[in-house]
């Protein structure tokens, strides 16, 4: 689909995903660009990476996610169209993960979307992409997000 097409017919395209979730894996701190495109039209937003909330990863703690998930600062805080309404932590927030566990450590953030009065929930999820998009807490998927230039990241060529 092209982005022409997305934003041409935004508002029809997006009604097919509305009430559903969004599944991104390996997304490091890159969440501001599938919250601004989608909400308020999918309310549950996945956002997973193994190395958050793992003291001293290279990978997040140039941005100061390797903390526990209880410090964090609200995602959404200094943005208009959202209030904070509950923060939730579940599961180790130190412990090590493996990837073939579904075990993860979920930061979970629920706003009102105040444009459009509805819920959306954030969740950052430090674990392995493929035991969370199998889990049974996905529930309906509505976009698996993944922009071009995370294809083989992280892999030697």
């Amino acid at each position: 689909m092209s982005d022409e097409l997305i934003f041409n017919h935004r508002e029809e395209v997006l009604q097919v995903i509305n009430n559903t979730r969004l599944f991104y894996p390996c997304c490091g701190r890159d969440l501001m660009t599938p919250i601004s495109l989608f909400s308020p039209y999918v309310d549950d937003f996945w956002f997973i990476d193994r190395s958050y909330y793992v003291r001293g990863s290279q990978d997040t703690s140039s941005y100061g996610w390797d903390r526990p998930p209880r410090y964090m600062t609200p995602l959404l805080e200094n943005d208009d169209d959202y209030r904070l309404i509950q923060v939730d932590v579940e599961g180790d927030e130190r412990g090590n993960i493996n990837p073939e566990s579904s075990e993860m450590c979920i930061l979970t953030e629920s706003y009102l979307h105040v444009p459009s009065e509805k819920t959306v929930m954030i969740r950052r999820c430090r674990g392995y992409a493929i035991p969370v998009f199998h889990s049974s807490r996905l529930g309906q998927l509505g976009v698996f997000f993944l922009p071009w230039g995370q294809r083989g990241r992280g892999r030697k060529r």
